[in-house]
């Protein structure tokens, strides 16, 4: 599929019109801002039911100010349209309980969500208005977009990571963010730059290179990526990515790979998700598996050597 969308230009998608702006609970002046963190949850069936579950119920415990969505949103082939059934059963029924109309899911593309072309990304994005849409719960603007809302020292963009690693031409979002000097800087979407699963593999990083340079020139404090079905932290001296792409479904990680950067690894196929507790002096990452059990639990700051781990 990825040499199939290497031959394909890079389409802009129709972002949604002046005024779409919906901030169901605007944050910016909270001194800490709690993030649901899902990737890959695209497959209805037991295991994503599981995880809804679980995700709802520590968010009404340890509280959730809003969820990112990293992609691969449907499987296998994305969605066609706004009545396209998948919205219902991949997205309606297993997050409606967490429709109380203050949270809201702010999602990015994945491979498998652009194999509907042009029309499912734009189905995508068009749900965001639609009546369907429970309490607004759903929320893509645009193909990328930083989302609203937020304190001034937390800066979080969604990108569109098709247009970085598999495709012949590129879309410019991320060469022209102007990111600001202070607070953290957070990008998130579906691909990533290393992993220790399937994706991480020598051939497929090589695609990762370019996304890896721009993050780089960015100097982004944080990577949020789903792509392989498994939960992982990584630190490469000056960004930290983590990934959460199990949470519909799991596959295992190759040991050793990418181990000099890898700060944790979450079990063996198993689904989960996680947070992200963001305060100005830090961010908490936190790991659960499908049951809402925490596996892991790390955090980083800011010094003045640069990014490291609390103690």
């Amino acid at each position: 599929m990825l040499w199939l969308l290497a031959c394909r230009a890079y389409t802009p998608v129709q972002p949604l019109a002046e005024g779409w702006q919906d901030i169901a609970l605007d944050v910016s002046q909270q001194a800490s801002v709690s993030v649901l963190l899902l990737g890959d949850f695209g497959k209805a069936g037991p295991e994503l039911d599981k995880v809804s579950a679980s995700a709802a119920r520590v968010c009404a415990d340890e509280g959730c100010d809003l969820a990112v969505v990293l992609g691969d949103n449907f499987y296998q082939d994305g969605v066609v349209s706004v009545e396209d059934p998948l919205w219902d059963s991949v997205f309606v029924q297993p997050w409606t309980a967490m429709a109380d109309g203050r949270m809201r899911f702010w999602a990015a593309m994945g491979n498998h969500d652009w194999r509907a072309n042009q029309a499912g990304a734009q189905a995508q994005i068009a749900f965001t208005q639609n009546p369907k849409n429970p309490n607004g719960l759903w929320q893509m603007p645009a193909m990328n977009y930083a989302i609203p809302g937020l304190p001034d020292w937390l800066t979080l963009h969604m990108v569109d990571t098709m247009s970085e690693v598999a495709m012949a031409s590129r879309n410019d979002y991320l060469r022209e963010l102007d990111l600001p000097q202070e607070g953290w800087r957070i990008v998130a979407g579906h691909h990533l730059v290393r992993s220790s699963g399937p994706h991480g593999r020598l051939r497929v990083e090589r695609h990762a290179e370019r996304l890896g340079r721009t993050l780089d020139d960015l100097d982004v404090d944080v990577l949020l990526s789903g792509h392989d079905h498994h939960q992982e932290l990584l630190f490469d001296g000056h960004r930290v990515q983590v990934v959460q792409g199990n949470s519909a479904k799991a596959r295992p990680t190759k040991p050793g790979r990418h181990q000099q950067h890898q700060r944790w690894v979450g079990p063996q196929e198993q689904t989960g998700f996680a947070r992200m507790v963001a305060t100005p002096d830090q961010l908490t990452f936190v790991f659960y598996d499908a049951l809402g059990a925490e596996l892991h639990r790390d955090a980083v700051v800011r010094t003045d050597a640069g990014l490291g781990w609390a103690p």
